[in-house]
């Protein structure tokens, strides 16, 4: 029997995933999404009343940026996507939750 991480089931929208999702391990270094914790930037745009945009800039040596798209359903803020780069980067990369 699978189990899904609570994480997924608190945060994340139930939807299939092909890749990554709520039973694939992957371990890395530096961990995904290090220095979201405390962020040297955090900065929330909410496109429509049921989408948003949460950019998060960190303050490691890794100097990522984080775009997390959160939608509203059934009166809660769940996480859908994300994508990064790298501090000066233009280009946005998705990325697998």
């Amino acid at each position: 029997m699978n189990k899904s991480p609570p994480l997924f089931d608190a945060f994340c929208t139930d939807k299939p995933r092909v890749y990554g999702g709520k039973v694939r391990n992957s371990f890395g270094f530096p961990s995904k999404f290090n220095g979201c914790d405390h962020p040297l930037e955090l900065l929330v745009n909410l496109k429509h009343k049921s989408r948003a945009e949460i950019y998060i800039k960190t303050n490691t040596h890794f100097e990522d940026e984080y775009l997390f798209i959160v939608l509203k359903k059934a009166d809660e803020w769940r996480i859908d996507s994300y994508k990064n780069r790298r501090y000066g980067n233009e280009k946005w990369s998705a990325q697998i939750l």
